[in-house]
């Protein structure tokens, strides 16, 4: 025991800010520990309130949980007292540089230090598991795995606080029609870019058609459920938009291709302005929306407000190509196509075909 309390005595130090409670307790403890070196007299750890404050204290330290009714029966004091204790280890840890606090887990009933590193890191697991969740890009092999490796590292303790949040989700997670196995092509595909590889694809269209492309790819993003390669392809001189789970097979290509890194598409700049994966020209649109300004901001990332009044808003944005369309046809009523005129006109072709529809 005494080596336990030698243990403890360099972290409960008082700081500058103690509360005289806090103060008061720390020069307690520090009589109840210099004695037993100096004077050789003792003090009962089960029967100090002291003595067994600082053993719940190195309790919390050492990872167990605190359950009251259990540590009453330890200690032969009531649960109230025990309470109090706990109430006292919040106030001391509070007042002292230890970065951590005591949180109740419902599941074992008890207290349990908790580092604030170790909170952030749950809290972290959590919320990349949301997005992995939302996503529904991986199948359900791959989203496991992924969700094995984020939350393996954590202690027992903090996979029992995380995983009742993540369990449900996990049970009715639904991954996307392709259901193909994704990890090892985005793996591969980043190591061709690394290495400034060429590579040749087996590749299915939208129109169900199969091609083999040879390209150079420099670029993988992920947008709208599906991750994409922006590549160059030389034989058509442009630059090209693949889905990954639309390339059937791959292998490195004999054939070389160069590409100038001022030539390249600037990746951050594409997914800002380009909806819906849709590649084509660079282009300023402008439109009147009547709906939420800041679902149409948030959605076109090189959104900004000319004018504004009671009515409408007059928006402009930079985009690539007609996927824009797509996202002002999904607002109805709402948006009005102003300018360029030639997507004016498009846009109009579309909602008089839509129009058939429903006469």
């Amino acid at each position: 025991m005494l080596t336990a309390i030698l243990l403890a005595y360099p972290l409960i130090l008082p700081s500058k800010n103690c509360s005289c409670l806090t103060h008061k307790f720390i020069l307690q403890l520090k009589v109840d520990i210099i004695c037993p070196l100096q004077k050789k007299v003792g003090f009962h750890m089960k029967t100090s309130q002291a003595g067994r404050i600082l053993t719940l204290y190195i309790y919390l330290l050492n990872g167990q949980t605190l359950n009251k009714q259990q540590i009453a029966a330890e200690f032969h004091c009531s649960e109230k007292a025990i309470q109090r204790d706990i109430s006292f280890l919040k106030s001391f840890l509070a007042d002292t540089s230890i970065h951590g606090d005591l949180v109740y887990n419902a599941l074992d009933k008890g207290y349990q230090f908790i580092k604030k590193e170790d909170l952030q890191q749950q809290q972290t697991v959590l919320v990349l598991s949301k997005i992995l969740f939302d996503s529904r890009a991986f199948n359900k092999t791959d989203i496991t795995l992924l969700l094995d490796s984020l939350i393996e590292p954590l202690s027992r303790n903090e996979k029992q606080a995380v995983l009742p949040l993540l369990n449900n989700e996990k049970l009715f997670y639904t991954p996307l029609q392709h259901n193909q196995a994704l990890i090892a092509k985005i793996w591969d595909f980043s190591r061709y870019i690394n290495q400034t590889q060429t590579i040749a694809i087996d590749y299915q269209r939208a129109d169900k058609k199969w091609v083999t492309r040879t390209i150079l790819p420099y670029s993988l993003i992920f947008s709208e459920y599906y991750f994409y390669l922006i590549c160059y392809n030389a034989k058509y001189s442009s630059h090209l938009i693949y889905r990954i789970d639309r390339i059937k097979s791959y292998r490195i290509s004999k054939e070389k291709i160069y590409l100038e890194a001022k030539e390249k598409i600037e990746e951050g700049e594409f997914r800002k302005m380009s909806q819906f994966m849709l590649s084509g020209q660079a282009t300023t649109i402008r439109f009147a929306f009547t709906g939420i300004v800041e679902a149409a901001l948030d959605r076109l990332p090189t959104a900004r407000i000319i004018s504004q009044n009671d009515k409408e808003t007059i928006i402009e944005a930079d985009v690539y190509g007609d996927g824009v369309i797509m996202w002002l046809l999904s607002q109805g009523s709402r948006a009005h196509l102003l300018s360029p005129p030639q997507m004016v006109e498009k846009l109009k072709a579309e909602v008089l075909k839509m129009n058939e529809f429903y006469r």
